[in-house]
């Protein structure tokens, strides 16, 4: 089991929840029906209602979730993507229903200025992936 350390931003993804969550697996023909990032017993999530910051202990009993770590980063960089999390939820960012679309409906246009769940985590990781590389 992975020990969580303070101050460390991790991945976690829904492999069971909801009635809603088996049609995301079935539509997208993934394990998966949801992505979050998470540090310190909160999270931040692209939720139908917008990017939101949450208690990490609202999910029930019933949801099953694996949990991954980037090992390589250093305290700056889980701190960036942190921030930079909590600034997209400041925005009141919306859900990406139309990326969520794309996937099958490709002449469907995402819109640039709203996330769905796996979409805001690969955001920020990529972000600083960005800021910190040496390109």
């Amino acid at each position: 089991m992975l020990k969580l350390k303070k101050d460390k931003v991790y991945i976690g993804v829904v492999r069971q929840g909801g009635k809603f969550d088996k049609l995301i697996k079935w539509w997208e023909n993934s394990e998966h029906s949801h992505a979050f990032i998470f540090r310190d017993g909160e999270k931040i999530e692209a939720l139908l209602t917008g990017v939101k910051l949450r208690n990490f202990t609202s999910y029930s009993g019933d949801w099953i979730y694996d949990i991954y770590e980037h090992p390589a980063m250093t305290e700056l960089e889980n701190s960036c993507i942190w921030q930079d999390g909590l600034n997209i939820v400041k925005k009141k960012v919306n859900y990406d229903f139309k990326g969520v679309f794309h996937f099958v409906l490709w002449f469907i246009k995402q819109d640039p200025k709203a996330f769905f769940c796996s979409e805001l985590v690969a955001y920020l990781f990529n972000l600083n992936n960005k800021r910190f590389s040496a390109e």
